[in-house]
């Protein structure tokens, strides 16, 4: 696999390796931090640009566990006096793509597409990857209403499978 910037090191978390990662991951992964530990967080974009920074230009291996990077990033909180953003500072894996136009190109009917699309989910989470960002909501929502231009009836399948999405038990984007 190829990183799309060859200066940022491959994650590795389980069986997964990710290498299409960038700074809207850790913003995110931060910024979910200090919302579980009740804080704000005006300086993210530094924090941010400063773990960016370590990865494209310190550390000096082509690969890091993904554990690994957040050990780090604790101990860089801690050390500037945000330790309760470490202590609340969770792994997460970067969002793998799921192409649900190709989901349902393989399974056009709801009552095949939904399952499939739980049991996608679940080979990723087996895996060990916790965010997933969906893609091609609207062309899915065309395939599965059975229409080849936009409906009521591919309104109403847009909002189903957005409910749907919202109850899969991962993060998405």
């Amino acid at each position: 696999m190829f990183s799309i910037n060859p200066q940022l090191p491959a994650l590795q978390s389980r069986s997964c390796v990710f290498s299409d990662y960038n700074e809207a991951w850790i913003a995110d992964t931060l910024q979910d931090a200090a919302e579980r530990a009740g804080i704000s967080l005006p300086f993210k974009d530094e924090i941010t640009r400063s773990v960016m920074l370590y990865l494209e230009e310190y550390y000096p291996l082509s690969s890091m566990p993904l554990e690994y990077l957040f050990k780090r990033m604790r101990a860089m909180l801690r050390e500037v006096g945000l330790s309760r953003l470490a202590d609340h500072l969770a792994v997460r894996t970067p969002a793998v793509d799921i192409s649900l136009t190709e989901l349902a190109s393989h399974a056009p009917l709801p009552l095949l597409f939904f399952p499939t699309l739980k049991e996608e989910v679940a080979k990723w989470r087996d895996i060990g990857v916790s965010s997933c960002a969906f893609t091609g909501r609207r062309e899915c929502a065309l395939i599965l209403s059975g229409k080849k231009r936009w409906s009521a009836r591919s309104r109403e399948m847009l909002e189903e499978l957005d409910g749907f999405i919202e109850e899969l038990p991962i993060a998405y984007h």
